[in-house]
């Protein structure tokens, strides 16, 4: 999101959506012209990226325990006999 030239993700809505487009050149510049601010956006930023990672990390965990994808809704095989087959 904050120097890369490229971000790679797909995403699927399932209603409506009205996405926002950022110039990253003019939102770093703008941050950098209000460091107090700049610094509440990092850590902002650092707080959403950090409770997603729990956030993945547990449904992670719960699916390993419970044999089902989360994305998918499918039955994960349990043993490597059942990979095989």
């Amino acid at each position: 999101m904050i120097d890369r030239e490229t971000n790679t993700a797909s995403a699927e809505c399932m209603t409506p959506a009205n996405l926002l487009r950022f110039d990253q050149e003019k939102v770093l510049k703008i941050l950098e012209e209000d460091p107090a601010n700049g610094l509440v956006f990092f850590k902002r930023l650092a707080d959403i990226l950090g409770n997603r990672l729990l956030h993945s990390y547990k449904m992670i965990s719960t699916a390993a325990q419970t044999e089902v994808s989360p994305s998918f809704g499918q039955v994960m095989a349990t043993t490597v006999s059942e990979l095989e087959m």
